[in-house]
């Protein structure tokens, strides 16, 4: 695929499990996405294999209004993690689509490959069920690598 944006499915360990992590109808996006709805510990994941060049990945994310997550959640790729995030912070709109930006991967012609992107929650000593996250896809954008080092070094300049 050579489109400028790819996407891919998010599964995990209690995804569609109706009393957890069920999939529901969104009306907006005329499409089942999952719902966070009761569970201690979260994870979620998708695979994507990007064309050659610079993507920026995200997970399309919402929340409602009973949002209730007591710890911040992990994202990474490849296992590695690229930050760590307060959701309440960052999806501060109810029932708005968020595109919440994981990190940048580069792939290579030489060592075309699959990336795996995840979302997982901190544990806490005394867990509260998490609720009102709802989890869409995974969403990959290319991005041309000029003006990402551009951006960088505007970035690194403001601080």
């Amino acid at each position: 695929m050579t489109a400028d944006w790819e996407f891919a499915s998010v599964d995990g360990p209690m995804c569609r499990i109706d009393s957890y992590v069920p999939e529901v109808w969104d009306t907006r996006l005329k499409r089942k996405v999952l719902h966070v709805s009761g569970v201690c510990l979260f994870a979620c994941s998708a695979r994507l294999t990007p064309a050659e060049g610079l993507w920026r990945i995200y997970f399309c994310v919402k929340r409602s209004l009973d949002f209730q997550f007591d710890t911040d959640v992990v994202l990474k790729i490849d296992g590695q993690e690229q930050a760590r995030v307060n959701l309440k912070e960052k999806l501060e709109s109810v029932n708005l689509w968020t595109s919440l930006l994981v990190g940048e991967f580069k792939q290579e012609q030489s060592t075309y490959r699959e990336v795996e992107v995840s979302m997982e929650s901190l544990p806490t000593p005394t867990p509260i069920p998490k609720k009102g996250l709802f989890v869409d896809r995974v969403r990959a954008e290319r991005i041309d690598e000029s003006m990402a080092a551009a951006a960088d070094a505007e970035a690194a300049a403001e601080n």
